[in-house]
């Protein structure tokens, strides 16, 4: 099993995620952020942060807006709904709505699968043999980063 090593120092609080002493956070071929407190239940209720935001996004990407649903679920991707960064997840891992990029596919899957939805893991699980060392490092990275930038 590869190994990747991040540079991250401070991050290790918030994750569950094997740290060296340096501080550096180790990534492994299929794990995934999850919060410290343990397992992970994802419900969608009416009212729920950025649920507005992903039914503008979904409207707009099933009538093949894909500039407009980029826009809304990634506002609503921001704060914290699963089921956007999901979306966003499949765009860019087609390049629907914007230029193909596995890089953030994997990142927007990896925390939509933090945020409890289990399809995110999966699509997660399914990519990681395209991409190189370097592209999941880079994808984990961003995916700590984003958390850290949006407070999830």
């Amino acid at each position: 099993m590869r190994v990747f090593i991040l540079l991250i120092v401070g991050v290790a609080a918030s994750l569950n995620v094997p740290v060296t002493q340096a501080g550096e956070v180790q990534y492994q071929k299929g794990s995934v952020l999850t919060p410290a407190s343990g397992s992970i239940s994802y419900s969608v209720s009416k009212g729920e942060k950025g649920e507005s935001e992903y039914r503008e996004g979904e409207k707009a990407r099933l009538k093949k807006d894909f500039k407009r649903a980029e826009k809304y679920l990634s506002k609503s991707a921001q704060k914290g709904y699963g089921l956007a960064h999901f979306r966003l997840g499949q765009m860019y891992a087609t390049g629907r709505g914007s230029v193909r990029s596995l890089v953030e596919a994997h990142m927007h899957y990896n925390l939509a699968s933090y945020l409890g939805v289990e399809d995110g893991r999966k699509a997660m699980l399914v990519m990681e043999p395209q991409l190189t060392e370097d592209q999941l490092e880079r994808a984990m990275r961003r995916a700590v980063s984003y958390r850290e930038r949006y407070h999830l």
